[in-house]
């Protein structure tokens, strides 16, 4: 594994080195904002002007603040069944402050926009509940849950002059013996063929070389589990 040349700098070359940049860091998330729309990311991320959170999204983030607390609790072996979960996520959602609720037609007031948060994380983890052995089956050993990293990663033989930011949701041993890391998705509908071509790989990538660059250790596989909380007619899986 490669070691990028600025993680030995000192403390006056990182302040140099910073000053150079409108940003801190980058991030897989960043990157992908920035290619969609160059406005949207220089609001958010250089002036700090974040847009409200639609009710989907809220629910998204519920979701996986309620599959944070199931891991962290599977790790030292308690198990968390569907009301302690259903708890999490409508603590989270009750959390959020009115002006940070994303009022549209279909959700015309705050009350509203949490309702409609409630039912798709409800779905959400009645879906996880019901199938997480698609987790489990699998699963030897939970080594991280909600791991952050900023690490200075080298790509393609390329030294990036910024860390890369990146919070991987969860990294286990199979029962195979390999290292995976694994992140959560909430859907309305599963990722088509194409997309994942396009975009999951390199988000894929990225998270492998972060984890790499933070822990030494080598990761084998990546995993993206997506939960669609809209239901399937014919009753097949929504992992």
């Amino acid at each position: 594994m490669m070691e990028s040349i600025y993680k030995g700098y000192t403390p006056d070359e990182y302040q140099e080195l910073f000053s150079n940049f409108l940003v801190d860091s980058w991030s897989y998330s960043k990157v992908s904002s920035f290619a969609r729309n160059e406005k949207a990311y220089e609001m958010q991320y250089i002036f700090g002007l974040y847009s409200r959170s639609s009710a989907t999204t809220v629910a998204g983030n519920a979701y996986h603040n309620a599959l944070q607390y199931y891991f962290e609790q599977k790790k030292i072996g308690k198990t968390i069944d569907l009301v302690e979960l259903e708890l999490s996520a409508f603590a989270y959602i009750d959390s959020l402050e009115a002006n940070r609720w994303k009022i549209q037609k279909t959700t015309p007031t705050v009350e509203a926009c949490q309702n409609k948060a409630t039912t798709i994380v409800s779905s959400l983890l009645k879906n996880f509940v019901a199938e997480k052995g698609i987790y489990e089956d699998e699963i030897e050993e939970i080594i991280d849950v909600e791991l952050r990293c900023e690490e200075f990663l080298t790509v393609n033989g390329v030294d990036i002059p910024l860390p890369c930011h990146a919070l991987i949701d969860l990294v286990v041993r199979t029962k195979a013996g390999a290292i995976a890391v694994i992140d959560h998705k909430s859907r309305i509908s599963f990722t088509s063929d194409e997309e994942i071509a396009l975009s999951i790989g390199i988000q894929a990538i990225t998270y492998v070389l972060c984890y790499e660059a933070k822990t030494f250790k080598k990761v084998d596989e990546v995993w993206f589990v997506e939960n669609k909380h809209s239901q399937n007619k014919d009753k097949s899986p929504q992992l």
